[in-house]
Order: C-alpha cells, then sequence, then structure tokens
C-alpha cells in the first residue's frame, strides 16, 4: 500500500508567528518574507506549514478525514 501524506500550508506577506500563535501548532516548515534561502536568494513570501505524519491508506476520504480530525482537535 502507499504512503500518503497531507499539510496545510499558508503563504503570505505577514510573520509566520502570527500563524503559529493562532493555530496554537508549531510548524514543521516556515520561513517569512526577507529570510535567506540556501541558495543565497531571499524569500520575498512567508511560508508557514504543518506535514502531518505519512499514514498508509487506502482511499483519499480516508486521508481527508485524517486531517480533518487534526484540524478539529
Amino acid at each position: 500500500m502507499d504512503k500518503n501524506y497531507a499539510y496545510i500550508s499558508i503563504n503570505g506577506k505577514e510573520n509566520t508567528s502570527l500563524v503559529t500563535k493562532s493555530l496554537g501548532i508549531e510548524p514543521t516548515k516556515e520561513w517569512n518574507v526577507g529570510d535567506k534561502r540556501k541558495n543565497g536568494s531571499i524569500y520575498d513570501f512567508s511560508h508557514w506549514e504543518y506535514k502531518l505524519p505519512e499514514f498508509e491508506q487506502e482511499f483519499m476520504d480516508e486521508a481527508l478525514q485524517k486531517v480533518i480530525e487534526f484540524i478539529e482537535s
């Protein structure tokens, strides 16, 4: 069975700490406007992401249910 993953991603110009504070969840990946990329260029947008652990599911509706349960908890 294939492994699947799901994540929540929010992009914009605001500082990602606002998202973290609003959701009460620490991101698994984030950067802010003005942060340096690995290649030395500068990000011109902020990115906040929370990736749920990988899971094995046969059907997409089951995967979506995991995301909904996470959001509601």
